[in-house]
């Protein structure tokens, strides 16, 4: 509305009217990009859907009319209020029938906009893939809708290759307090911790599989937890030895691996070692996939996640009951696989539920065996270490990129589908604009040109960061240790899709083949792809889940979108407003993909009037401030936009901290 404020648009020249079109599109995109939270929406209710569709419990209609005729209110509600608040305040005609027109057009943009993205929901089956082909959708309604370009000029115990130190583990009088929630204290309950491990005793040998047994909620994995110090919160009570020695974290947290370096020989027969004793080497070189979905089975994925903790060489495993969700064949793999684990003189603990098929008999406290393990074994010292981690800061980095890497070739959904998109969108924008970049007659084509780089940016960078979200939040607690060695893999991906998008495109629209020209295009256009992967990322890092990164970055993109300067250009923005043009990163990417192009031309055209002649430089910079000399500060003012991300997603990966134990 303050944008769009009619105190500031004026009826007089074809100008005005292109803000008056500027804000009908804007409020198009609004009224569209609400439908397209029922992807996601969808995609989670699709296994539901199936179940009973496959079961005979309802017909697929069942689900599908209910929904329409539930979404005919909030239609109603969201276009009636979105015409009401700014029909007139923008300064349309008041004829009260234009005012309805706009309103039922709205309405049925907005049943378009439900049906649309719950058909691309269907058809996708997956977050990812809906997620991109619904970023698609909306580029095809958007290019080919007249705007951004006009509709005359669009066209259609073994021995081990590494050693590792037996250690064993003794536990005496653990107790656990929480506060009590405020539920309880409503019921009556005047005590202000609540009691959830009381008293408990025990000891873990090397070489032995101790099993901690109980019910649903006894308190196996709270225990657990305490034990291995990864609990965020609460109050813990009495005393635990690693071999005699009081535990502490720092250097609890190092017994995961050898103290001395080896080489890749050495590292790579130990993965192999640990690939036969885990049972995966029929699986070696294969991906791992997404769960439920595809790749690796729910054993086999379990079996990989004790092997990657292996190939740290831990003295001491921890399991969470590493049999839950699994049927009798596949638990009893599992197990065998621990079992393998125990042999070779580690010491292992995991959590179980009883189950005679698995275990037949339960765990027995040993009070002499707890006394003895207790003690300090004679000429034995305490663990001490030279620095806190084994590597490094310098290793750990480049060991966390090449991991961030693997994850991308690792997850073909993200990766494939995202170089697919590329690929399209560069193919389908080229033939939609071919030869724009040679026309430069008349305004209308400079502004065509200006409308293909536009939307480019706006939707391949909305792309990769809407994409990049869910894999961020899946990859959430690896994260945690990695920090910011994830936005660093970035790069070489962004590159590669900046390289393709510009080649691919630059060359069916016929741009100025000069080396500077598509340097500075590729340039951009790296940069733009980066910070919004950046901005993608960086959402997820500070909310809890993918969901809500998807909210919170939503408003912002509608914002680039208003003042990227091609709906209104910078000049006719409200005063009040100007100042959010410049901290746009949208506006840059526009500043520099149109000034490189353009700043530089004496070329003529024909103004809008068709009367007037004016070079071409002199009206992009009369009409949306673009000058040759500031691509520069344009180019470093996007590299600015991914530092300032970057470093805010590794902040966030490091200060927050979403896991609750």
């Amino acid at each position: 509305m303050s944008v769009f404020c009619r105190a500031t648009l004026h009826h007089d020249t074809v100008d005005d009217g292109g803000l008056y079109l500027g804000e009908l599109y804007f409020s198009m995109v609004i009224i569209l990009f609400n439908g397209f939270a029922e992807v996601s929406m969808l995609v989670a209710k699709l296994p539901i859907l199936y179940k009973h569709r496959d079961l005979h419990f309802y017909p697929s209609w069942a689900y599908t009319i209910p929904s329409w005729f539930l979404s005919i209110p909030t239609s109603l509600i969201e276009s009636g209020f979105w015409v009401a608040v700014t029909y007139y305040v923008v300064g349309f005609d008041p004829n009260i029938t234009r005012f309805l027109r706009q309103f039922v057009l709205f309405f049925f943009l907005h049943q378009m906009s439900l049906g649309l993205f719950r058909l691309i929901g269907s058809l996708g089956r997956n977050m990812i893939v809906a997620n991109t082909f619904g970023s698609f959708a909306m580029l095809i309604i958007m290019a080919l809708g007249g705007y951004i370009i006009s509709r005359e000029k669009s066209f259609k115990q073994k021995g081990m290759v590494l050693p590792f130190q037996q250690v064993s583990m003794s536990f005496s009088n653990i107790s656990y307090y929480v506060d009590v929630p405020l539920e309880l204290k409503q019921q009556g309950i005047s005590e202000d911790k609540l009691k959830l491990l009381n008293n408990i005793t025990g000891a873990f040998r090397p070489g032995v599989l101790t099993a901690l047994v109980g019910v649903s909620g006894a308190g196996k994995t709270t225990l657990m937890d305490v034990l291995a110090g990864r609990k965020t919160g609460g109050t813990i009570e009495g005393n635990i030895s690693i071999s005699g020695y009081p535990k502490r974290q720092e250097t609890f947290a190092r017994i995961s691996g050898p103290q001395v370096t080896y080489g890749c020989s050495h590292s790579q027969a130990f993965v192999d070692e640990v690939m036969e004793l885990v049972e995966l080497i029929p699986l070696k070189g294969a991906l791992v996939g997404l769960p439920g979905v595809d790749g690796l089975s729910t054993e086999q994925r379990k079996r990989l996640t004790i092997a990657v903790e292996l190939v740290a060489n831990p003295s001491i495993v921890f399991m969470d009951e590493p049999t839950s969700g699994l049927d009798a064949r596949a638990a009893a793999i599992v197990m065998r696989t621990v079992r393998n684990i125990v042999n070779t003189g580690r010491t292992i603990v995991c959590t179980i539920q009883p189950s005679i098929d698995i275990f037949e008999s339960s765990m027995r406290f040993n009070e002499e065996l707890v006394a003895r393990l207790g003690k300090p074994a004679v000429d034995s010292e305490d663990l001490n270490f030279p620095t806190k981690y084994s590597r490094s800061y310098f290793d750990q980095f480049v060991a966390c990129l090449w991991k961030q890497h693997l994850s991308y070739w690792r997850n073909p959904q993200y990766t494939a589908v995202r170089f697919f998109y590329t690929v399209i969108i560069s193919l389908m924008l080229g033939t939609i604009c071919w030869e724009f970049g040679s026309k430069r007659d008349t305004q209308q084509d400079i502004f065509n040109a200006m409308g293909s780089m536009y939307v480019a940016v706006l939707f391949v960078g909305i792309t990769n960061a809407t994409a990049v979200q869910p894999v961020v939040s899946v990859e959430r607690f690896v994260s945690y240790r990695e920090r910011a060695a994830g936005t660093y893999s970035a790069l070489p991906f962004a590159f590669a899709q900046a390289l393709i998008y510009s080649t691919i495109f630059y060359s069916l629209a016929s741009f100025e083949w000069a080396a500077s020209k598509f340097l500075w295009y590729t340039f951009f256009m790296y940069f733009t792809m980066l910070y919004f992967t950046f901005y993608g990322m960086m959402t997820t890092a500070v909310t809890p889940n993918h969901n809500v990164a998807a909210i919170i970055a939503a408003p912002f993109y509608m914002l680039w979108n208003l003042f990227s300067g091609f709906m209104i250009p910078h000049k006719r923005i409200p005063i009040w407003w100007r100042w959010y043009y410049w901290a746009n990163p949208v506006a840059w990417s526009l500043y520099g993909l149109v000034a490189s192009q353009y700043s530089d031309s004496d070329r003529l055209v024909k103004l809008s009037d068709g009367a007037k002649l004016m070079s071409t430089k002199l009206l992009v910079k009369n009409v949306f401030g673009f000058r040759h000399d500031f691509i520069g500060i344009a180019g470093f003012m996007l590299v600015g936009f991914c530092m300032l991300f970057a470093l805010i997603f590794a902040f966030a990966i490091k200060s927050f901290n979403f896991q609750r134990r």
